[in-house]
């Protein structure tokens, strides 16, 4: 049991480093986790963030190792295989706009709205709120893999 699980943190851990696209939906992760504190979600509100966040990541995943599949199998340009990878690129889109259609429902709460606008007010707050939308976009932007790794994912 522990090696599948090394064995899944290692695809994890390879994808993040190698897909743009896993890296935004982890700073958007991110940035969900960081907001949620401060409106008054219950357990619901909670176990439908973290539904929602894990859908997208898991079909980002999926998509991931279809395309990987797919270009090993057949490198050159193929209709049914761009079928097969725009299919599972549609799959991920559904699942972020769904997820992202939650958010709306749970985030638009006017106390919580009041509450985090009350804390970015603060010179802290602002200050903090800064720091993280800068991370995030670096590690976005410049998380990914080197040139000279020779991680084969």
């Amino acid at each position: 049991m522990g090696r599948s699980f090394a064995c899944a943190g290692r695809g994890l851990w390879r994808a993040l480093r190698a897909e743009r696209n896993l890296r935004i939906h982890l700073a958007a992760t991110a940035l969900v986790f960081s907001l949620a504190p401060f409106y008054p979600f219950d357990r619901g509100d909670w176990a439908l963030l973290f539904l929602a966040c894990g859908l997208v990541w898991g079909a980002e995943l999926l998509n991931t190792a279809v395309e990987r599949l797919c270009d090993r199998v057949c490198p050159d340009r193929d209709r049914a295989i761009g079928w097969v990878k725009d299919a599972a690129a549609g799959g991920v889109l559904a699942c972020a706009v769904f997820a992202a259609g939650a958010g709306v429902c749970l985030f638009a709460d006017p106390a919580g709205l009041r509450a985090l606008g009350a804390a970015i007010a603060t010179p802290l707050g602002a200050g903090a709120a800064l720091a993280l939308l800068a991370a995030l976009g670096l590690f976005v932007l410049c998380g990914g893999k080197r040139k000279d790794d020779k991680t084969h994912f």
